[in-house]
């Protein structure tokens, strides 16, 4: 989807943080009820570009973002306490 976008500043920033992403990733995709709660964002954000919506299509990966920030912030937090 940002390869698509055509917007460079987009793509630059992806590519410059996608380490980082996939390993985030990775820490999702071991979690199955969170796995699905983030897949199904993404399906929404693809379903709002595929109808042409760009204004849902952005508040919906806003939402994600907000989101996935506030689930990697709790998560942090957690791990914290654990080594604490």
């Amino acid at each position: 989807v940002y390869a698509a976008s055509g917007n460079p500043l987009i793509v630059e920033a992806m590519q410059t943080h996608w380490q980082h992403l996939r390993r985030a990733m990775g820490e999702v995709l071991r979690r199955p009820a969170l796995a699905r709660k983030v897949w199904s964002e993404h399906a929404d954000v693809l379903d709002a570009i595929a109808a042409g919506d760009a204004e849902r299509a952005a508040r919906t990966i806003a939402q994600h973002v907000r989101t996935a920030r506030e689930r990697v912030g709790a998560e942090l937090a957690s791990d914290e306490r654990s080594a604490a």
